[in-house]
């Protein structure tokens, strides 16, 4: 914009002024699991009463009550490290402090005009290169992950790990790309 000579004015009122649709997150992905219950008398060769399968029945339902409640205390027990890291470590000061390193970054960037394929693949490095150091320097933020039962975004984690130098063996599933987190943890 400055390279052309524009009125950038304009552009910032109208960016400013500009109504940004809401990001939604998306929800859990969750896998219904349906089990069955199956009642032997154990070589009694005998019909089971109707008061047996009842309690049966009551206690089917009571372990799936438990497992359910368990489960909602897994990701409470989350939703309570996330807070408290939060806390602890002030995010949103860290997330400002990384808004305005790149915005500076982004200021003094040269003219993209003369940019070439050599320049380009430098300039990617070089970028990979300050993600690499910025999770470095972060990677208590990472190592905190290990105490969550429940974790969102599973592929970005898997790309700051491959950033800081794990191996796709180390990180993966054997023979498949997905992200082994019990063996992460």
């Amino acid at each position: 914009m400055k390279e052309t000579g524009e009125d950038t004015t304009e552009l910032i009122q109208e960016h400013e002024n500009q109504q940004w649709d809401e990001i939604v997150e998306p929800d859990f992905l969750v896998t219904k699991k349906e089990y069955v219950v199956c009642v032997d008398t154990l070589g009694q060769d005998r019909e089971i009463s109707e008061e047996d399968r009842q309690y049966l029945i009551d206690l089917v339902l009571w372990f799936k009550s438990e497992w359910e409640n368990n489960e909602r205390q897994f990701l409470s027990h989350d939703i309570d490290l996330q807070l408290q890291y939060f806390e602890k470590h002030n995010v949103q000061e860290m997330i400002q402090h990384f808004l305005e390193e790149e915005e500076e970054a982004f200021n003094h960037e040269p003219s993209h005009e003369e940019d070439d394929q050599d320049h380009s693949e430098e300039r990617l490095n070089y970028e990979k290169e300050v993600v690499k150091q910025q999770l470095l320097t972060n990677k208590e933020a990472l190592i905190h992950l290990t105490n969550y039962r429940v974790v969102k975004f599973l592929g970005v984690i898997q790309t700051a790990l491959y950033l800081i130098g794990y191996s796709k063996e180390q990180v993966n599933i054997p023979e498949t790309n997905l992200l082994n987190w019990k063996h992460c943890k």
